[in-house]
Parts: C-alpha cells; sequence; structure tokens
C-alpha cells in the first residue's frame, strides 16, 4: 500500500481503489493489535490470512503501473493526482512513528514559541479514573464553599473585606467547576467519524447510493454519553439504510435522485443535547405498524392513534414490521434497546415522519453523564 500510494504519480481513485485501502488500514490495525496483547504477555494469535488482500494490492499496482506509461488524460495532470495521493498519505499519517524528542533545548524552547505565536493548543493524556475523581472532588468542594458560606455563624459577620473575599472565593469556585466539568467533554464529531464508514461499507454491500453529511460536529457532550451512544447510533444508521433508503431503481422509479441522503446534526437546544438522524427514504408506513400493532394486541381494534403514538410502536420490544429478516435487521429487536439506553442516560426519542419523503430521529440527552448511571 505504501508504494501504491506514495510511489505513484497517476492513479485513478476508484470505489474498488478506497475498498482496498480500507481493507489494509483494517488488517495493518488488527495486525499490531495482535502483536501488542502478545507484548503484553497474552496468548499468541495466528495472523490473518492476507492473500486476497496482497492479489488485491498488486492488481492496483499493475494498473498504475500501466496509468504511468500511458498518457495523461485531457483535464487531468499529474500534479492533480500527485495532490489527491498527498491528501489520502495525510490521511493515514496515524500509523506512522511518533517522531523522536529533541535533545536540544533552544530547539524545543522555539517549537513551544512558535505553537504559542500560532495559538496551537497541546494536550495530555490522563487516567479517566483521575479525571472522575477530580470532577468529584470539585463537586465536594463547592458544596464545602457554599455550606462554610451559609454557616448562620458567618452570616453574623457583616466585615466587608470578609464578604468581598467570600464572593472572590464564589466567583473562584464556580470557574473552576465550570472548568472540571468541560474536561470531561468530548466533541460528538469523533462519533459521528466513526458512522461514516459504517454508511460506506453498508450501502455499498446493499447496492445502495447514500451521500453522508454531518453538521454540529463540534457540540460538546460528556465523554460517558458519547461512548453509550455508539451502539445505539450504530443500530439507527443501520436501520436508515436497510429499512429507510430505497435502492437507486426504486427511488427513480418515485422521482427521487437515485443516491439517498442520510443527515446526523447535533446541537445545543436549551441545555440539552439534540441529536437527529435523518433520510429521505420511504419513510414510515403508519397503516402497516398500526395493523401489525393489533395484530401483536398492542392497540385494540377501535383505538385511533395519533401519529406520534403509531410511530412510538416501532420502539416497544420485539416490534418489527419487516417481511423478511437479514443480517442487519428485521429480528424485532435493536430499537426498543436503543431506547432504554437513551432512557437509562436521562433522554428521549421523538419520531416525526412523512411517508415517501423520509424520518427523522430526535435524541435529546444531558449535556453531562447523569446521576444514578452506571458508566
Amino acid at each position: 500500500m505504501e508504494s501504491l500510494i506514495a510511489r505513484n504519480g497517476k492513479l485513478t481513485f476508484t470505489p474498488a481503489f478506497i475498498d482496498v485501502v480500507l481493507a489494509s488500514v483494517d488488517y495493518l490495525s488488527g495486525e499490531l493489535g495482535r502483536v501488542e496483547r502478545a507484548l503484553r504477555g497474552g496468548k499468541r494469535e495466528a495472523s490473518n490470512d492476507n492473500q486476497a488482500l496482497l492479489v488485491a494490492v498488486r492488481d492496483l499496482l499493475g494498473q498504475a503501473l500501466e496509468a504511468a506509461a500511458a498518457p495523461a488524460p485531457a483535464g487531468r495532470t499529474t500534479a492533480n493526482v500527485s495532490q489527491t495521493l498527498g491528501d489520502l498519505s495525510q490521511a493515514m499519517s496515524g500509523f506512522e512513528a511518533p517522531e523522536q524528542e529533541i535533545e536540544a533545548k533552544p530547539a524545543v524552547e522555539a517549537k513551544s514559541e512558535k505553537r504559542a505565536q500560532a495559538g496551537e493548543t497541546r494536550a495530555v493524556k490522563v487516567d479517566t479514573a483521575k479525571l472522575d475523581y477530580l470532577v468529584d472532588m470539585v463537586g465536594e468542594m463547592v458544596i464545602a464553599e457554599s455550606m462554610i458560606r451559609h454557616n448562620p455563624e458567618i452570616a453574623k459577620v457583616n466585615t466587608p473585606k470578609l464578604l468581598r473575599n467570600f464572593s472572590q472565593l464564589e466567583s473562584i469556585m464556580d470557574q473552576i467547576q465550570k472548568t472540571a466539568m468541560s474536561m470531561r467533554r468530548v466533541q460528538v464529531g469523533v462519533l459521528f467519524q466513526k458512522m461514516a464508514r459504517l454508511v460506506r461499507d453498508l450501502s455499498r454491500k446493499h447496492f445502495k447510493q447514500v451521500d453522508f453529511e454531518t453538521s454540529g460536529d463540534d457540540t460538546e457532550l460528556d465523554r460517558n454519553i458519547v461512548e453509550e451512544l455508539s451502539d445505539p447510533l450504530m443500530h439507527m444508521v443501520r436501520n436508515a439504510i436497510d429499512h429507510g433508503i430505497e435502492t437507486p431503481e426504486a427511488r427513480r422509479a418515485a422521482g427521487k435522485n437515485p443516491a439517498a441522503k442520510l443527515f446526523l446534526r447535533a446541537s445545543n437546544e436549551a441545555g440539552h443535547i439534540c441529536i437527529q438522524i435523518s433520510d429521505d427514504g420511504r419513510g414510515l408506513n403508519k397503516e402497516k405498524i398500526l395493523a401489525k400493532a393489533r395484530q401483536e394486541g398492542l392497540i385494540e381494534a377501535p383505538q385511533h392513534p395519533s401519529d406520534k403514538e403509531i410511530f412510538n410502536l416501532i420502539l416497544e420490544p420485539g416490534f418489527s414490521t419487516a417481511d423478511q429478516v437479514t443480517h442487519i435487521s428485521g429480528r424485532g429487536v435493536g430499537m426498543d434497546v436503543v431506547h432504554k439506553r437513551v432512557q437509562q442516560l436521562r433522554g428521549r426519542i421523538d419520531i416525526q415522519s412523512v411517508e415517501g419523503q423520509g424520518t427523522t430521529f430526535i435524541l435529546t440527552l444531558p449535556v453531562t453523564w447523569p446521576d444514578g448511571v452506571n458508566a
């Protein structure tokens, strides 16, 4: 892959090429993990078979050599392709070895000064247990400060200087608490990035065209909530591709663009975080959901529930309207687990859908890790 990406000036970027690149990254990541586990004293694991992958890489190398020998197509220069190759190499730079520490003190000072002038931020890794303990202790310190400040004996003292000191202490404690709480928050874009690979793999596997877009990636959320949302969000994205988005042929027949849209949005609203998963697919079939619910005994025949109540039925345990079971969905499990987990995070799920136009799931969650929930 290094020879393919870094040493060839001409290469056509196709879905097949990206498939090989991603498969190679997956293979190398797995092998590095295997070696690291063995170095930590774990059981030696056999390497995964890479023959099929090597064949694919060699085929691409052959194509690259043929392209290098042929004249460049009109409108596509070597410089343009080289720039694209450079961008891809930079995206894979996470596998490079870390830089060696520079011993010369003047060089280090110059580097630090340069970073400061450029406004560049620096980070240090901290054990999460220590971070959680620090946040807890800050909370205890804020409570202790409040108890002292409202102590009846202290309240009898009217010394102006002491009152000013208490006011300054309260302001400092407030800033410390805000800073400590922000240390536990991470950008939700970290979670959104994981979905991009999932969307690409599933859409190609099921021959569907999906344009994936995100917004609000810099919205901050408690890191524990982000971790807990990974599996539920992954399941909802799977459902959107499997159930919501039609095939290109079906979309053309319905007068739609063959390429579907799948959006992930995050925003701050009234002290909560809202995450939206929306698609422009077939939408929810209210009549089909209602008929299935009556068949399962969830709704009595005379009842006429609202659209919101009908849509919420898909969150019931074991409920599914899928005509056939696939490896992605259709077993009647999943959305009820998603609903339960969101409720455990003190959140809620709202569903909006228009048949033939698409569906939107809105997850409303607290910004910080709710009390009483085990990480």
